[in-house]
């Protein structure tokens, strides 16, 4: 969920689905944002399967999923690309962000280039958690 709030400041719209067997606080969440009708306008905190966690991921502009390879499996089962990717990838998927250039990085040259950050296609890397 901490995830959500860098998105909302950026004004983008966020929804948040938790696994279907851990859904003890959605409904206090529900309420508060319920509370703020501004908030509740860009923000939902929604329940459901991984029927419902499909339906999100081919109707969004960007995915943050947390979960097991088979739920991900299941809910990227129809996901396609969308037709509208602005940025040239050499066909390759965008697994992250780039790094923040904030003072931690500007001035740490040699630690970008230890990750490989200053590549120019280093979002198009798979993450060392989805290597087999």
């Amino acid at each position: 969920m901490i995830d959500s709030i860098p998105a909302l400041l950026a004004g983008c719209a966020v929804i948040i689905k938790p696994s279907e067997v851990t859904p003890r606080f959605i409904k206090v969440i529900q309420q508060t944002i319920q509370e703020v009708p501004q908030l509740a306008k860009v923000f939902a905190y929604i329940e459901g399967n991984s029927a419902v966690g499909s339906a999100i991921v081919n109707n969004c502009d960007l995915i943050c999923f947390t979960g097991s390879s088979a739920t991900g499996k299941k809910v990227y089962a129809g996901f396609t690309l969308p037709a509208t990717i602005h940025i040239y990838n050499a066909g390759k998927l965008p697994y992250r962000c780039r790094p923040r250039y904030n003072s931690e990085y500007l001035y740490n040259i040699p630690a970008l280039q230890k990750i490989g950050a200053l590549a120019s296609d280093y979002h198009t890397k798979e993450p060392w958690f989805i290597l087999p």
